[in-house]
C-alpha cells in the first residue's frame, strides 16, 4: 500500500504501475491474476503415453487447438492453410466446445481431404487437458480478432510454441 490520493487505477504489468505511482499517489495497489496456475500443466506422464492417450501420431508434428469452435476463431482458415502441407507431416487436434462450427469445419476437413488427420476432441480439462499439452509440439491459434484468450496462456504455461495470427493480440 502506498499513502496518497487513491484515483482508482490498476495496473496490468510493472512498468505502467511503476510510471502510474510516479505520476500519482495511490493508495492501494491492486494485482490482477491472469487466471492460469502452471502448476495445472504439469504431468508426470511421459509423452508416448499421453500420445497413446488420445490415439495420437508420433510421426508426425502435432498441432493443437483448444478454444471454443465458434466462426471468429479462424479455424476454417486453419484447414485451408494446413491441407498444403503434405499429410504425413502434421495431424491436428482441436479441443473445445462446440458454438455452431463443428459440422461444417468437419465437412470442409473431409472436402480438403485431411479428415484423417484432424480430430474433433470436444472440450476437455483438468489432468486430460494438462495430457494433451504434454502429447504435442505446437499450439495453434487462427484467431480472426481475439482480445485476451487464457488457451494462449495455458499453452504458454504448458511449454508448447505457440502459432498465433496478428489477431490475437499478443
Amino acid at each position: 500500500m502506498r499513502s496518497g490520493i487513491d484515483d482508482g487505477t490498476a495496473a496490468l504489468c510493472e512498468h505502467v504501475r511503476n510510471h502510474r505511482a510516479h505520476r500519482a499517489h495511490v493508495a492501494v495497489e491492486l494485482r490482477l491474476q491472469h487466471g492460469v496456475h502452471l502448476d495445472e500443466f504439469q504431468t508426470t506422464s511421459s509423452r508416448a503415453h499421453c500420445q497413446r492417450t488420445f490415439d495420437l501420431p508420433s510421426d508426425r508434428t502435432l498441432f493443437l487447438y483448444i478454444g471454443r469452435i465458434h466462426s471468429i476463431k479462424g479455424l476454417d482458415l486453419l484447414l485451408d492453410a494446413i491441407s498444403h502441407i503434405p499429410k504425413n507431416m502434421w495431424y491436428l487436434v482441436i479441443a473445445g466446445s462446440d458454438e455452431g462450427e463443428l459440422r461444417s469445419l468437419q465437412m470442409q476437413a473431409r472436402q480438403s481431404g485431411i479428415d484423417g488427420q484432424v480430430r474433433f476432441l470436444g472440450p476437455i480439462a483438468g489432468k486430460e487437458k494438462a495430457m494433451l499439452f504434454h502429447a504435442v509440439d505446437a499450439f495453434v491459434y487462427p484467431s480472426r480478432s481475439e482480445g485476451f484468450s487464457v488457451g494462449i496462456l495455458e499453452a504458454a504455461a504448458a511449454g508448447l510454441p505457440l502459432l498465433l495470427t496478428k489477431g490475437c493480440h499478443f
